[in-house]
């Protein structure tokens, strides 16, 4: 894997994910307990044997870029060359203006690297991946290949902007040899494949370009990849394939998307399967994963005091849980102290909150709203960051 040069795309704004964005990026929210979101990627990448990897930050990018730091540079020694880089200022240059503008304002990294093909990742998704059985097939003269994945046409892939809903990935139709026939970029309403009804073929956001025609893309100036430069290079008649995924992956940008992936980190066979050794899912205090304590159904990470009941919860590190309190379906960022005889249901808390003794969070939802909480249309409550002293 030494001729790839992997661009991890980290700079996204994650409103749909606030109020955990408001002070921090979205790569960087915790997940799973321990973990933050950027951990996967990284580890698929680390684990894959690429070695010189890029993370694109830009918005309230000091807690990525303190976490690359102290977990990825300083601690893994596994002789990567890992490192952030922010938007650059003069001549013009300001904030990334979308995914391909933000490979555009670092192409010199691209033009000086001795890299044959360069691997442009999101950094906001949350699944394991062999990133080298996706150049494999990439190296068959490829000017571009897009990892794919079979997906159910439901409510699931779907958002509403500006008042309209749409789909919220590229939609892609491929050929009996996986060549790109059609993509669609967030359209209202998705190509299912054909002969296979009520399914649909959704781009992951990850590619690996030829390095040649990648720069060649570049030269025209487009901001973003879905909207232009897949749509440009297809009419130029540039190979682009798709590489068929098959396992577990999550977009993790709203609220009820990424309460639903942490849920499925929990249970005796869970969905996506934190505890496989051989493909180890990297972050800060080490390797392993949070406990799973099959009892009551949870994950709980390191320096947890839990005196109350917990149920299908995941409780992020230094999390207490005073007596008699029972936290269900719930997600406790670190640092967080419980009260005594407190309910808590269907929740996010994040960091350093206390909860008052006898208080109930999720039980009423015009009393949640009144204390500033901002609760989903799905009824998950999320309570921000120091909101409860």
């Amino acid at each position: 894997m030494k001729h790839t040069l992997a661009m991890i795309l980290a700079g996204g704004k994650g409103e749909r994910l606030a109020p955990l964005t408001d002070e921090r990026a979205k790569p960087a929210v915790p997940f799973g307990g321990k973990f933050r979101i950027i951990d996967f990627v990284l580890s698929n990448m680390v684990n894959s044997g690429i070695h010189e990897i890029v993370v694109l930050s830009q918005y309230e990018s000091r807690s990525l870029e303190d976490h690359i730091r102290d977990v990825w540079t300083s601690q893994c020694g596994l002789g990567q060359a890992i490192y952030t880089l922010p938007p650059r200022s003069g001549k013009g240059r300001g904030w990334y203006q979308g995914t391909a503008d933000s490979i555009s304002q670092n192409i010199d990294r691209i033009s000086k690297h001795n890299a044959d093909r360069v691997a442009i990742f999101s950094g906001d998704h949350v699944y394991r991946m062999d990133v080298s059985k996706m150049i494999e097939a990439h190296n068959g003269g490829n000017d571009l290949t897009i990892a794919a994945l079979k997906t159910p046409v439901s409510e699931d892939i779907f958002e509403i902007k500006n008042g309209k809903k749409r789909c919220k990935f590229g939609i892609i139709q491929i050929n009996k040899n996986n060549n790109v026939v059609e993509f669609q970029e967030k359209p209202e309403k998705p190509s299912e494949i054909p002969g296979q009804p009520g399914y649909c073929m959704v781009s992951m956001g990850n590619y690996i370009f030829k390095k040649t025609s990648l720069l060649e893309a570049l030269e025209k100036k487009f901001h973003d990849f879905g909207n232009h430069i897949i749509p440009e290079m297809k009419k130029e008649g540039k190979i682009i394939k798709v590489y068929p995924f098959e396992g577990y992956w999550r977009d993790v940008g709203d609220i009820d998307s990424y309460f639903r992936a942490n849920m499925d980190l929990n249970g005796q066979k869970p969905k996506f399967n934190l505890f496989e050794e051989d493909w180890p899912v990297r972050t800060l205090g080490g390797n392993f994963p949070p406990t799973y304590l099959g009892i009551c159904n949870s994950l709980v990470s390191e320096g947890c005091i839990v005196h109350g009941t917990i149920e299908n919860c995941i409780l992020s590190p230094g999390v207490s849980i005073g007596k008699n309190s029972h936290v269900q379906d719930a997600i406790i960022f670190n640092n967080t102290k419980i009260g005594n005889d407190v309910r808590i249901r269907k929740a996010v808390i994040d960091k350093c909150n206390y909860v008052k003794s006898g208080d109930q969070i999720g039980y009423n939802s015009e009393e949640d709203k009144a204390r500033g909480f901002h609760i989903t249309s799905s009824g998950i409550v999320v309570v921000p960051r120091r909101k409860l002293k």
